[in-house]
């Protein structure tokens, strides 16, 4: 779930999820089935959010 991944980076995969998806923030299946979107949406929020060794290790 969303609350797995490191605080920092949780309001950038939040915002990734609502610019790029029509999924509910709880709706797993959804955000799995779109996570590359998601990803790419999310990427620079979170390196800039939480460092470049957090984006890539966790």
């Amino acid at each position: 779930s969303i609350n797995d991944l490191p605080p920092c980076c949780v309001p950038c995969v939040k915002d990734g999820i609502q610019k790029e998806t029509q999924c509910a923030l709880e709706d797993v299946a959804c955000i799995c089935e779109n996570k590359t979107k998601i990803g790419k949406a999310a990427k620079d929020c979170v390196v800039e959010a939480c460092g470049l060794n957090t984006a890539i290790s966790e």
